[in-house]
């Protein structure tokens, strides 16, 4: 105000009175009140010889833009501007500067002046003769446009939160349709909006739907002097689980029926002596997971070998595919038949009253021993090939592997029948006549 009033009345060239001051300062309160001089920053009326002709800090540019006339000034400087070099001109070079009350030169940096977070005033006062006018530049540096925390509901980050990383991404399943998001502010006075809805500090927001695919959620930080930050996490919620498989084949025979996506329950018939089985199952979708029988396997390579049960039994095997959302899961099953076995024939055979003639071969069926005749009575032990079969010892049933009950030698030929019943009904009879001597 006082500036004004000798701007007015030219007081700053001729110092007048006390008297003629009073009156001045009177008219001048007067044209104020009528509103002919204006009040605040609006420019005074002719140049003044304490006028600067330059003003600039380092912080950031002026508003409004520099005029000798207007005395009032706001900058806007950054967090990470933590000082500022301020450059005053005096229009009088025979005037003196002083800043924030310290003595600084005429059209040099003066500085550095620390700046805090908020509002710093900083004054220039210009001492010409005959006039003084100070000027007022309030520099608001701003906190951080930062996030310290963010999460959401939908599952984690990725990469790890850090404040410095303005790009997320997060997987979720197709059964999660909506998320918060719990955005936490470095600067407590700072404001932030998601998905340009005002949000606070530390608490979850509303939900947010979510849509199958790419969702963008977007977190748009506000500093005090006004910077800007914008943080994304782009969600990728799944589409329906796709668990199918593509192909399905078992190297114990082919499916039947024949293979179908659809279809999840098969049967194979393959011959008794096949003891194992691979199974290669293919994923019609690559990111979904595979088993086999509660076992991790590859798409589309050979799992195995599996073992079979004996012949004559089924075997059971599942393949168990778990498409990529977590949730969506298929199980085919796949019923191997063992056929029964075929082979009636034995490994070994021995008689105890003497060495068979011919030795004993499993494809030759008629042998003959010859005894003393003092030996009444022999046992036989039959071996089958196969551990399925049964054994029977002149009609009697004995232990394949195992002496037999006596069997009684007459006089001079006795005929003993060894017949081998294989697991499908099939028989061979051995015979073995005993002679005595």
């Amino acid at each position: 105000m006082q500036h004004r009033i000798r701007t007015a009345i030219g007081s700053e060239t001729h110092a007048p009175s006390a008297f003629l001051r009073t009156v001045a300062m009177l008219a001048v309160t007067a044209l104020i009140t009528a509103g002919c001089i204006p009040d605040g920053d609006s420019p005074a009326a002719g140049p003044s010889p304490a006028d600067l002709s330059t003003m600039e800090l380092s912080a950031g540019p002026l508003n409004p833009a520099f005029t000798p006339a207007v005395t009032n000034y706001d900058v806007m400087a950054p967090h990470g501007t933590d000082s500022t070099m301020l450059t005053a001109t005096a229009a009088n070079a025979s005037a003196k500067l002083a800043v924030n009350n310290q003595p600084a030169v005429s059209g040099q940096p003066f500085g550095p002046i620390p700046l805090d977070v908020g509002i710093n005033p900083v004054t220039v006062v210009v001492d010409a003769p005959g006039a003084t006018k100070s000027y007022t530049v309030v520099v608001t540096r701003g906190g951080p446009a930062d996030l310290f925390g963010l999460e959401l509901s939908a599952g984690p980050l990725s990469p790890d939160f850090d404040p410095a990383t303005t790009d997320y991404s997060v997987s979720a399943p197709s059964t999660t349709t909506q998320t918060t998001v719990t955005a936490t502010l470095s600067d407590e006075r700072a404001t932030f909006t998601i998905n340009g809805q005002p949000a606070t500090s530390g608490q979850p927001s509303n939900p947010i739907n979510l849509a199958t695919g790419t969702n963008t959620i977007t977190i748009v930080v506000t500093a005090v002097n006004g910077t800007t930050k914008t943080y994304r996490v782009f969600v990728n919620r799944a589409g329906p689980g796709n668990a199918n498989l593509s192909t399905l084949q078992l190297s114990a025979g082919p499916l039947s029926p024949p293979f179908n996506p659809n279809t999840v329950n098969y049967s194979v018939t393959t011959a008794s002596t096949t003891a194992t089985t691979t199974v290669t199952a293919t994923v019609q979708v690559a990111s979904s997971s595979l088993t086999i029988n509660g076992q991790p396997a590859v798409s589309g390579v050979p799992f195995g070998p599996i073992p079979l049960n004996p012949s004559g039994t089924t075997t059971q095997i599942t393949i168990t595919v778990r498409a990529q959302d977590g949730v969506t899961v298929k199980t085919y099953t796949v019923e191997v038949a063992r056929g029964a076995s075929s082979n009636a024939n034995l490994s070994n055979l021995v008689v105890s009253a003497g060495a068979l003639q011919p030795p004993f071969s499993p494809t030759r069926t008629s042998y003959d021993v010859e005894t003393s005749k003092t030996t009444f009575s022999t046992t036989v032990t039959a071996t089958a090939q196969d551990s399925s079969a049964t054994v029977k010892i002149n009609n009697g049933p004995a232990n394949p592997g195992q002496s037999s009950a006596a069997v009684l030698l007459l006089s001079n030929t006795t005929r003993i029948n060894i017949e081998v019943r294989a697991q499908n009904g099939n028989t061979r009879t051995y015979r073995v006549d005993v002679e005595k001597d």
